[in-house]
């Protein structure tokens, strides 16, 4: 049996975990900063004068993710659980992809 040598196995390494799936915890991040930047965007129209309601996610529930065959990243079925303006608190399932950047995973459509 041939060993690999010490400088391959850490690139390796790094490969097989850049890809593999976000996990849940992975998914709370990135549908969080999505609802921020929501929220930011509504109070941007307003020009900051009322304080608008905000949307508050109250947790994400990876359902499932497979890899995206077309776009970069992965489709993630998840459940969510948040508070809309007017709405109030709903849990939802939704489908979203999600790609690895240097600031972490990221939400994109579908």
């Amino acid at each position: 049996m041939k060993l690999l040598p010490f400088s391959i196995l850490p690139a390796l390494l790094l490969l097989a975990a850049c890809s593999s799936e976000p996990s849940q915890a992975d998914l709370q991040a990135a549908v969080q900063k999505a609802v921020d930047r929501q929220n930011e965007s509504m109070q941007s129209m307003v020009g900051g004068v009322l304080d608008m309601p905000k949307f508050a996610l109250n947790g994400v529930e990876k359902l499932s993710c497979t890899s995206s065959r077309d776009k970069p990243g992965y489709v993630c079925d998840i459940r969510l659980d948040i508070t809309r303006p007017l709405v109030g608190r709903t849990v939802d399932q939704a489908t979203a992809r999600f790609i690895k950047t240097d600031q972490g995973w990221e939400q994109m459509e579908p």
